[in-house]
């Protein structure tokens, strides 16, 4: 409810939501598809699996982003992910 009310509130801004490992990542994205009926072109899984060519393209044209802290911390310090634009971190 929370991610909800954040991408109504900043239509505009980045929803970010971490877990540890790829697995909890993927039961997230799935969960949050499901319960509060996210559509899925608005979501983006981030993990090691995405080349960091298909992870700055994906920051650039989503809001709703699942991933592993340590993706987003490597975003970041690459300069992909635009951090600025960051209005709701869940961990």
């Amino acid at each position: 409810i929370v991610m909800a009310n954040y991408r109504r509130w900043f239509p505009e801004g980045i929803i970010i939501f971490t877990a540890p490992t790829r697995p909890l990542v993927t039961q997230q994205i799935e969960a949050c598809r499901t319960l509060m009926q996210i559509p899925k072109e608005c979501t983006v899984e981030l993990t090691g699996r995405k080349s960091v060519e298909e992870r700055e393209l994906a920051w650039q044209k989503s809001a709703i982003f699942f991933a592993t802290p340590q993706i987003v911390q490597n975003d970041i310090l690459r300069g992909l992910c635009p951090k600025r634009k960051i209005v709701c971190l869940v961990m």
